[in-house]
C-alpha cells in the first residue's frame, strides 16, 4: 500500500533558500537603517518633543468648558493654548532672567575662565597640583602626546603649554562667535583667546553632524540650524495628528497582533513621558541646588547663576554630566575661591548624588527603573552608533529597548507573562481607534 507524499512539505533546499533570502533581506534592512540613522534620530527627537508638548495638551483636553455646552476643550484649542503659553514663558524669561544669565556667561567665558586657566597653569608648572595629588606623578601620557611624557616634573614632564598645545589640535569651528553674536549682538566674545572655543566647536560640530548627513555640503552652524528646522517641522506634523501615525503603525501590524502592538506603543509612550518628567525635575533641582550652594558655601558671588545653568543642562547627560559641570566651576573657583576647590567638587558631585539616588528614584516608575550600569552601557553603545545625540538620548532609547524585550521577547516569544506584569493603561493612546485590537 503506497502513501502519497505531502507536496506542501518544504524540502531542505527550500528551507535553505528561505534562510538565505531572510538573511539577505535582514542585511539590506540593517544597511539601509545605518545609512539613515541620523534621520531616524532626528525623527526620534521630534517624537520626544511632541510627547513633551502633549503632557499639558492632554490635561487641557480633559477640561470641561461651561460656555461650550459642557463639552471638553478641543485638541486644536489645547495645542494653541499650549504653544501660546510656551511663547509667553520664553518672552518673560528673556526679559527678566536671560539678560543677567547671559551677562554672567559672557564674563565667565571672556574673563573668569581664561584667568582660571592661567591660575591652574601656574599651579601646574609650579608643582602645586602634583604636590596636592601625588599619584598623578606616575601617569604615563605617551599615547596622548606622542613621546615619553609623564605628569611629573623634570625633563620628560608635561607643562601647561604642552597641554594647551594638545587641546588646540582640535579643529576650531569659526561659526561659534557668529552664533553668539546672533543671540546677543551687543556682546562681543573674545573666544579666540580661550581653549573653550575648541570645546564649543567640537560640541557644535557633533550636533551638526546630524544635519550634515542630510545635506553634506553644509557644515558647522548651518548643519545645527538645519537639524533644528527638521525637528521643528516633523514635530509640527506629529503634534497636529498623532493618532493618524499611531493608527498607521497598527495597520501595518498583523491583525492578530494589533492589540499587543497598541499595548507596546502605550508602554513606550509612558516610558518616554516618565523620562521627560524625571529629567525635567532633575535638571531643575540640579541647577538650583548647584547654583545656590556655590554662592553660599563656595563663595562664588558673580558667576553662580551661570554655573548653576551649566550644571542643570549638564545633568541631562547621566554619568558624564557632573564632570562637564565641574570643569568650569573649578576654573572659576581657582580665581575667586582657590581655598574652596574641594568644596566645589563636593557640591557638584553631592548634588549629582542627590539627583540620581533621591530625586530620580522618587519620580521613576517601572518603565524607568533601570540599573545604572544599563544606562552607562546604553551611552557607550548609542554613542558609537549615533554620536553625541546618542549619548544624550541613551536613557529613553534604552527604556524603549527594555520595553520591547519585556513585551515582545519575554511575553510573546517565551510566553512568560508572570515575570513582567501587564501595565495598567491610565491614559488612552492618542489614536482614532480606527483599527481593532483583535
Amino acid at each position: 500500500m503506497s502513501t502519497a507524499t505531502n507536496s506542501t512539505t518544504p524540502t531542505p533546499n527550500r528551507w535553505s533558500s528561505n534562510w538565505v533570502f531572510l538573511l539577505f533581506l535582514t542585511g539590506i534592512i540593517i544597511i539601509a537603517l545605518w545609512q539613515i540613522r541620523s534621520i531616524l534620530l532626528l525623527t526620534f527627537t521630534s517624537i520626544v518633543l511632541v510627547i513633551f508638548f502633549t503632557i499639558p495638551i492632554r490635561r487641557l483636553t480633559q477640561i470641561t468648558l461651561p460656555f461650550n455646552d459642557g463639552r471638553k476643550m478641543s485638541r486644536g484649542t489645547a495645542i494653541l493654548i499650549t504653544l501660546i503659553g510656551v511663547v509667553l514663558i520664553l518672552l518673560i524669561l528673556s526679559i527678566v532672567v536671560f539678560p543677567q544669565i547671559i551677562e554672567q556667561f559672557v564674563t565667565l567665558i571672556n574673563t573668569t575662565i581664561p584667568a582660571g586657566i592661567d591660575r591652574v597653569s601656574e599651579w601646574w608648572d609650579g608643582g602645586r597640583v602634583l604636590n596636592e595629588i601625588p599619584f598623578l606623578k606616575n601617569v604615563d601620557l605617551t599615547a596622548i602626546f606622542g613621546s615619553s611624557y609623564r605628569l611629573g616634573a623634570g625633563a620628560d614632564g608635561v607643562t601647561s603649554l604642552d597641554i594647551v598645545r594638545y587641546l588646540r589640535r582640535i579643529d576650531i569651528d569659526p561659526h561659534i562667535t557668529q552664533f553668539v553674536s546672533v543671540i546677543q549682538p551687543s556682546l562681543t566674545l573674545n573666544l579666540s583667546q580661550s581653549v573653550l572655543q575648541d570645546i564649543g566647536g567640537q560640541l557644535l560640530s557633533a550636533l551638526g553632524t546630524v544635519g550634515g548627513s542630510v545635506i553634506p555640503l553644509l557644515g558647522g552652524l548651518a548643519n545645527f540650524l538645519l537639524s533644528m528646522l527638521i525637528v521643528i517641522f516633523i514635530s509640527m506634523y506629529f503634534l497636529a495628528e498623532p493618532g493618524r501615525y499611531v493608527d498607521r503603525i497598527i495597520l501595518y501590524t498583523p491583525v492578530g497582533y494589533r492589540g499587543r502592538m497598541r499595548t507596546i506603543l502605550h508602554r513606550i509612550d509612558e516610558a518616554i513621558r516618565a523620562w521627560l518628567k524625571i529629567t525635567g525635575v532633575s535638571m531643575l533641582v540640579a541647577g538650583i541646588l548647584t547654583g545656590v550652594l556655590l554662592l553660599v558655601l563656595a563663595d562664588l558671588p558673580t558667576q553662580w547663576a551661570a554655573l548653576g545653568v551649566i550644571a542643570g543642562v549638564a545633568s541631562f547627560v547621566p554619568n558624564f554630566g557632573p564632570l562637564l559641570a565641574l570643569i568650569p566651576a573649578l576654573l572659576v573657583g581657582a580665581v575667586q575661591s582657590p581655598d574652596r576647590l574641594l568644596v566645589i567638587v563636593l557640591i557638584v558631585y553631592g548634588v549629582s548624588f542627590v539627583q540620581s539616588q533621591v530625586v530620580s528614584p522618587i519620580l521613576a516608575n517601572e518603565d524607568m527603573n533601570m540599573p545604572p550600569v544599563l544606562i552607562l552601557i546604553g551611552q557607550i553603545v548609542f554613542g558609537i552608533f549615533f554620536g553625541f545625540l546618542g549619548i544624550m538620548f541613551a536613557v529613553p532609547l534604552m527604556a524603549i529597548l527594555l520595553v520591547l524585550l519585556d513585551e515582545v521577547y519575554v511575553k510573546d516569544v517565551l510566553g512568560d507573562r508572570e515575570s513582567v506584569p501587564d501595565e495598567l493603561i491610565i491614559e488612552p493612546m492618542e489614536t482614532s481607534e480606527t483599527y481593532g485590537t483583535t
